[in-house]
């Protein structure tokens, strides 16, 4: 008996959905708000982590050009 990873996903956002739905109705509308916020806050620390990991990059090419 194989177990089918499309089942698996489908299964945990039918549970997901139904938490956040659940969670909405127990908060409101400002429950959207909050969750509008944290994506935009882990898109912002996302890309600053990434521009941080290219200047770091850079310095190290920087740092061996000059020994």
């Amino acid at each position: 008996m194989a177990i089918d990873p499309v089942q698996i996903t489908e299964m945990f956002l039918t549970n997901l959905q139904s938490t956040f739905e659940s969670l909405s109705y127990l908060v409101g509308g400002v429950f959207g708000v909050y969750v509008i916020m944290g994506v935009m806050s882990w898109w912002k620390n996302r890309q600053l982590m990434l521009v941080l990991t290219d200047i770091k990059s850079e310095l190290v090419k920087l740092n061996k050009k000059r020994k």
